[in-house]
């Protein structure tokens, strides 16, 4: 187990978020949208933002889970307060075929 915390170097003053904490959040929101995409119960709650999503932001969380799940790991994000956390392998696997399905049909 590990983890690590991002800090910006120069963050910015003022209200609109800067680059990585809009690339930060986009993460975040993709990784919770995959796994209720993927979690079986025929509700794809995450579907909205998945297809919202950048694909350079896709492609790489989906090649993000695909690394967890080659290394039969879990993984999770907290981030502004809310946490994510996948709560098994299975939930990880089932996530990224979801996620293999959708990347799939835009590259």
């Amino acid at each position: 187990s590990f983890g690590f915390e991002i800090e910006e170097a120069n963050p910015t003053d003022g209200p609109d978020p800067s680059p990585t904490e809009r690339g930060i959040e986009q993460v975040h929101t993709l990784l919770k949208a995959a796994a209720a995409y993927g979690n079986g119960d025929g509700n794809d709650n995450g579907d909205d933002s998945i297809a919202a999503a950048l694909p350079r932001a896709l492609a790489s969380v989906h090649d993000f889970l695909q690394l967890v799940a080659d290394h039969h790991a879990v993984c999770g994000l907290a981030y502004n307060g809310d946490r994510f956390r996948f709560w098994g392998t299975a939930q990880v696997t089932r996530s990224l075929d979801a996620l293999n399905r959708i990347v799939s049909v835009r590259r």
